[in-house]
């Protein structure tokens, strides 16, 4: 049976901590069928493309937020083929001041502007907002010279979001790289990316599979770059030409996929070595070097579209980048996972390697039983039993069960930009590979999404686009109760008996620190440390507190805008179907929350249907953010408690297998109360079994 939670614990710190425990498992839970949750093979909505592409333009980064891991989040209106209205949310650490609710209207701004095109150190994030709103009405109102406008759009989107670019192109070195992930490689150094993997292996050995007359058909403006190559021409349309692909020509193709990439790679990390260094506050792009990455982008672009890789990729070629993709992700690990795989490789000696093997965990799962069952406890017993002295010893089986230091270290520095950047795990090479590829060409989209604003009106004939910053009300706060019961009998089986005084972890510096500390004062410390990190780092999703937000506006909240702005999201979120755009795709817990937003409540009230670009299948550290009602909190709270449960499981019935690859559920994560009888019937199985196998001993 799935896990109770104890009546009287607080929903919220168990979220918490539960999404901090499963952010140190390489564990992808699988979403409940029947929702809206999409591999990411699957096509992305129409209807979310602008805010997706809004959001990568808004979250600029800066230069101690490189990965831009502070993400925006963007909704709103679009009428008549225009946006008219966005809203914008932005991830929030609780304690720290947000930005309050702000409204943004155009002023008369003429684009282009010199100042759109130096690269800033820092880039004030209202000003920005104010500047993309301005070039929004700029495109929606004024007819304009095309190829000039996208050259410029183009300026603007580098000058902007350079951080976050050059990450995107080193994501490839970080996903493929092999054993060398955990070392940057040297700024632009293609070494390491699967694109320089592809041209080598082609020219050891050559494709067979490619079919006589086989053609790629490019637009007619990119003949210049396939002449240079050397890769013949047979005109096709007054439009487009069509090149021979052939098994003899395919390293022709691949140098040219290389050198393009590299040309991009070159262009952003020269870059961004100037914009590290950078002394004053802002440096100009070179318009010869921008012109040249802006052309050699789309004709990169050009050669994704026609399906150039697919010819690329043979059996030899698919089986360098997996086993690449495999070493990159066996290089990382899991501090609280090591923990459980250490712990049942000594308890099960028996049965190492036995695909029957059950872990000794399972005994003190609670049996088949209802919320009743749990006993409320009045005080956290972890402090009673800490010592006080050094005089204990630390057992040489408790040594084992603490991750190394280089674990730990792995284990801190995803982010979930890599996350959403790594592969499905029934995800085909090829379309990985595409798929990364196609997010360093995002400008591209970028450019295309406000060209398509242009309008044949001119002057007030279009409406004016506005927006509005929704700004986080104060965190949920957390009573001191018992809200930890279920998840420390989940992992006190896996932990030492005994700790010294000096080698217990710290409660690090937090606004949940106090509250969740005492359920792992008693962990290794180096353990208990990394996972109090991961909880002092939790936030409030931006994507989260748009959803939020919606509920209450639908269900009579009160208000966090101001009165003009008031009526703009109210409008917004009065749709249907309620876009929410990131630059990615969502974490578990978001997918987890809209699922649940969009369920009827309890007293009847109906959901809120998002659309969302489904999930990556990762945990984060997350924050719940505050007006959501506490059904849903008590919901998801017990849907991660399920997901640790599960991700544990996964992780015993890996001991004794030689691959250390990612571990993934078979099946998905508790999410209907009509499910309950098989995932009671699965439970029962594995409880039998153990006891027949402890009765064998």
């Amino acid at each position: 049976m799935a896990s109770s939670v104890p009546s009287g614990a607080d929903p919220v710190a168990q979220i918490i901590l539960s999404s901090a425990l499963l952010s140190q498992f390489r564990y992808v839970p699988k979403a409940p069928e029947g929702t809206q949750n999409r591999s990411k093979h699957e096509p992305e909505d129409p209807s979310l493309k602008p805010w997706n592409v809004l959001s990568f333009l808004i979250a600029t980064g800066d230069i101690k937020d490189e990965m831009a891991s502070r993400v925006i989040a963007v909704s709103g209106s679009i009428t008549s083929g225009q946006i008219t209205v966005f809203l914008v949310s932005r991830n929030a650490v609780p304690g720290q001041p947000s930005p309050s609710t702000r409204l943004f209207l155009p002023s008369n701004v003429v684009f282009p502007q010199l100042s759109f095109f130096h690269v800033q150190k820092v880039v004030d994030p209202v000003q920005h907002i104010d500047d993309v709103v301005n070039i929004a009405h700029f495109f929606a109102t004024t007819p304009k010279d095309r190829r000039a406008a996208e050259f410029f759009l183009f300026l603007f989107c580098v000058s902007r979001c350079l951080p976050k670019l050059t990450s995107r192109i080193e994501n490839g070195d970080r996903i493929w790289s092999g054993s060398d992930s955990r070392t940057k490689a040297p700024d632009g150094d293609n070494s390491r990316h699967p694109t320089n993997a592809i041209y080598t292996a082609l020219r050891t050995t050559p494709p067979t599979h490619i079919r006589p007359n086989t053609f790629i058909h490019l637009s007619k403006d990119l003949h210049i770059y396939l002449k240079k190559a050397e890769i013949p021409l047979s005109p096709h349309s007054d439009t487009h030409d069509a090149y021979p692909i052939t098994n003899e020509n395919a390293v022709d193709w691949a140098q040219l996929v290389m050198d393009s990439f590299q040309t991009m790679r070159t262009y952003f990390c020269d870059l961004r070595s100037k914009w590290r260094v950078l002394e004053g506050a802002s440096f100009p792009l070179q318009i010869r070097e921008s012109t040249n990455a802006f052309e050699t982008m789309k004709l990169f672009r050009a050669l994704l579209d026609a399906g150039v890789i697919k010819h690329l990729i043979t059996q030899n070629v698919e089986t360098e980048l997996q086993g690449m993709r495999r070493r990159s992700e066996e290089s990382k690990s899991s501090p609280v996972e090591k923990l459980v795989k250490n712990f049942n490789a000594r308890k099960a000696p028996s049965t190492r390697g036995s695909s029957t093997s059950v872990p000794e965990q399972v005994a003190h799962e609670e049996a088949p039983s209802t919320a009743d069952d749990v006993q409320p406890v009045t005080r956290s017993p972890v402090f009673s039993d800490v010592p006080q002295t050094a005089q204990e010893d630390v057992s040489p089986s408790s040594q084992e069960d603490v991750p190394d230091e280089a674990t730990l270290e792995a284990a801190d520095d995803d982010d979930e930009e890599v996350a959403d950047a790594s592969a499905d795990p029934d995800e085909p090479v090829e379309h990985h590979l595409v798929r990364h590829l196609r997010t360093v060409t995002l400008p591209l989209d970028i450019v295309s999404m406000f060209i398509s604003l242009s309008s044949s009106q001119v002057g007030g004939g279009a409406p004016a686009v506005q927006a509005v910053y929704v700004d986080h009300p104060p965190a949920w706060p957390i009573a001191h109760q018992d809200n930890f019961s279920v998840i420390e009998t989940k992992m006190k089986s896996f932990l030492p008996k005994h700790q010294t005084a000096g080698s217990l972890p710290e409660p690090g510096d937090g606004p949940f620190a106090d509250v969740i500390f005492p359920a792992i004062a008693k962990w290794p410390k180096k353990l208990g440390n990394q996972v109090m990190q991961k909880v002092n780092g939790a936030c409030v999703h931006a994507e989260a507190a748009l959803m939020a937000r919606a509920w209450l506006s639908r269900h009579g909240g009160d208000s966090a805008a101001s009165s003009e702005g008031e009526a703009l999201i109210q409008d917004v979120f009065s749709h249907e179907r309620i876009p929410v755009g990131v630059s990615k795709k969502c974490c578990v817990c978001c997918e987890y929350l809209a699922q649940l937003l969009g369920e009827p409540s309890e007293d009847g009230q109906p959901g809120v249907e998002f659309v969302l670009s489904g999930t990556h299948s990762t945990v984060f550290p997350w924050v719940p953010p505050s007006g959501l009602p506490h059904p849903v909190l008590k919901k998801l709270a017990k849907r991660l408690i399920d997901a640790l449960d599960e991700a544990i499981k996964a992780s015993s019935k890996d001991v004794g297998s030689t691959q250390t690859t990612p571990l993934h559920a078979s099946a998905p994560l508790p999410a209907a109360a009509g499910e309950e009888f098989d995932r009671e019937s699965k439970r029962l199985e594995e409880l039998s079994l153990m006891y027949m196998l402890q009765g064998a001993k």
